[in-house]
């Protein structure tokens, strides 16, 4: 694991809407924030902390992609599409692979 990341591991649950999640979070040395919010598994199954950590990681990479890509218009605050769309292919990926449930 590169030494400019670091997880904070699992946060909280949380009661959303009548169901309980798992929320984690991730902090780079860079002040990056990104919270997973899941729903909790069937008989309260504790997730792989490991995957977890190897899914902000994932993104976190998506983000790296995209903040410093030379050909990125710099007068745009928001995220590109193309962060957009990786983003949601690494879901259903993940969803497909029954890491995460959502």
């Amino acid at each position: 694991m590169p030494c400019f990341l670091m997880l904070s591991g699992f946060l909280n649950t949380a009661f959303l809407s009548d169901e309980e999640c798992d929320i984690f979070g991730y902090s780079s040395v860079a002040k990056l924030r990104i919270i997973i919010i899941l729903r909790q598994k069937p008989n309260l199954e504790v997730y792989n902390e490991t995957k977890i950590h190897k899914v902000f990681l994932a993104i976190h990479e998506l983000y790296l992609q995209d903040v410093f890509n030379p050909f990125r218009n710099v007068n745009i605050d928001k995220l590109s599409s193309s962060f957009e769309f990786k983003l949601d292919r690494l879901v259903d990926t993940l969803k497909n692979l029954s890491l995460i449930h959502i």
